[in-house]
């Protein structure tokens, strides 16, 4: 089965263990969401707070230790078969103006290098992280 076409990707990363413990579809879904702890409601404008039960707060500009969270949340995700690439992806062209250009140089360093060491994940994944090698220092898709 093509991870990229067929079934849940979340489902088929083959790399449960110390990271992630051996969890079905949805419960890996909402564990990932609770370790990055915000995630953008593009439509609504507003952030959803996991780590608060899904309440609602008004939308700000990420901090320092929102941004070093999302640097995090990128390293853990670049190589991995899963819903956090695209989840990620989303995240970082949502922000990329709030992101200081020496850490969006070194962002996409490492995707470069991950691609030529055929570590970048499935051919999905390579076609979302370059979507962020495309993007210039301070400006959002």
């Amino acid at each position: 089965m093509d991870r990229c076409t067929d079934g849940d990707p979340a489902n088929q990363d083959g790399q449960n263990g110390a990271d992630f413990p051996a969890l079905h579809g949805d419960q890996k879904r909402t564990d990932l969401i609770r370790n990055i702890k915000r995630v953008r409601i593009q439509n609504a404008g507003f952030w959803r707070s996991a780590s608060r039960g899904g309440g609602y707060t008004t939308m700000t500009k990420l901090n320092k230790e929102d941004i070093d969270i999302l640097f995090f949340a990128f390293r853990y995700a670049l190589g991995r078969r899963t819903g956090a690439v695209s989840l990620v992806v989303d995240y970082l062209k949502n922000h990329w103006v709030e992101i200081d250009g020496h850490t969006q140089k070194q962002i996409q360093e490492e995707i470069t290098q991950a691609i030529d060491r055929n570590e970048a994940g499935d051919n999905c994944d390579i076609e979302n992280w370059l979507e962020i090698k495309t993007l210039k220092g301070g400006e959002n898709p």
